[in-house]
């Protein structure tokens, strides 16, 4: 009786031990990447001269640690090992940037540099993510808007290129 105490006393030593031994889980890298931009044909001089794109905004939760998800209006969840190789708020400016440089409404297009004067500065936040698929779209809508807008508003006229007509 004794050595049967014994043997299943040590049968749980060595369960309780195998079970705290399991595998390793290492974290999976992500990247956020729009497809290239396409270039889009634009009639004419762009509609405004120079536009710097900032950086865009995101909450801590979706920039950097663990991915978060809505698990219900009030609860946030985690995936504990899913993680970005990139902050995704440099991937989506980077997205913006090459599509408003597509569009050709702007004369030129870059990253803010605080040294120069844009007649433009875009700027965003990233409220969720919907992963890379939803990157891409989501930019060329935007830039896409933009270009919409900008034709519709009539305080803005394209530039005119200088003719000997042009000056008195």
């Amino acid at each position: 009786m004794r050595l049967l105490a014994i043997g299943l006393a040590g049968l749980g030593i060595v369960s309780t031990f195998i079970c705290g031994c399991g595998a390793v889980r290492y974290p999976n890298y992500y990247e956020l990447s729009a497809p290239s931009p396409i270039a889009r044909g634009n009639e004419g001089p762009p509609l405004i001269q120079p536009v710097a794109v900032r950086q865009f905004d995101a909450p801590h939760f979706v920039r950097s640690g663990p991915f978060a998800s809505r698990e219900s209006a009030e609860r946030l969840g985690f995936y504990l090992y899913d993680r970005w190789t990139v902050d995704p708020r440099r991937s989506a400016t980077a997205a913006m940037n090459g599509d408003l440089q597509a569009f050709g409404v702007f004369q030129s297009v870059g990253l803010i540099d605080g040294h120069s004067a844009p007649e433009c500065l875009v700027t965003g936040t990233i409220e969720h993510l919907e992963l890379s698929f939803g990157l891409g779209g989501a930019a060329q809508e935007l830039a896409s808007s933009m270009q919409d807008h900008l034709r519709s508003m009539p305080h803005i006229s394209r530039q005119t290129q200088p003719t000997s007509s042009n000056y008195p």
